[in-house]
């Protein structure tokens, strides 16, 4: 299924602080991961109700923004060498 029209908006602007109003929290608790880069974050984790596109809003430490990010499937992760952690 293709994103819906307010997934394309969030993708042209990854740094908006709040979600649209068709995201789903999927827990309230924010998960505490380390990126590729070796920097540590916060994740939460959403869903579209309208199109099902799954979304992490990012908060890397001493960075100045969030930022959303699209989840991947775990099958592309895994092919990636360059994540030692998962983030999704």
């Amino acid at each position: 299924m293709e994103a819906c029209g307010a997934c394309l908006d969030l993708a042209f602007d990854m740094r908006r602080r709040q979600p649209h109003d068709a995201l789903r929290l999927e827990t309230c608790q924010p998960a505490q991961e380390v990126l590729c880069h070796g920097v540590r974050a916060n994740l939460l984790r959403f869903t579209c109700r309208t199109c099902a596109k799954k979304w992490l809003l990012c908060a890397a430490d001493h960075a100045l923004f969030v930022t959303w990010i699209p989840r991947r499937a775990e099958r592309q992760l895994a092919a990636c060498p360059a994540v030692r952690h998962r983030i999704c």
